[in-house]
């Protein structure tokens, strides 16, 4: 169900904008596999710097974020990015598994 907001000067959930960051990903993907790549690559960026202001750096939909973009630099050709990219998701996610399992 859609969430319904009363005061409309307030400012969006967190859960408006995870719904917002994964329908930006969608596009960028749309966009990426439609051969237009520059335009997601810029989507998924945006997507990227609004997880990481909205949600925090360790968020898992951030690191879903971060690895997202990391497959898209890697299928663009942009390898140590990628890698950088890459390593940084799994950090993050190493973090999340070892702080659930102390």
């Amino acid at each position: 169900a859609a969430e319904v907001n009363a005061d409309a000067d307030s400012a969006p959930s967190v859960s408006t904008w995870q719904h917002l960051l994964r329908v930006v990903n969608n596009l960028a993907v749309m966009l990426k596999v439609s051969g237009r790549a520059e335009d997601a690559e810029a989507l998924q960026r945006w997507e990227l710097g609004a997880c990481e202001a909205r949600l925090g750096l360790e968020h898992p939909e951030t690191l879903t974020s971060v690895a997202n973009l990391a497959l898209l630099m890697d299928s663009l050709g942009h390898l140590d990015e990628a890698e950088a990219l890459h390593r940084r998701a799994v950090a993050g996610r190493e973090a999340r598994v070892r702080a659930h399992t102390s």
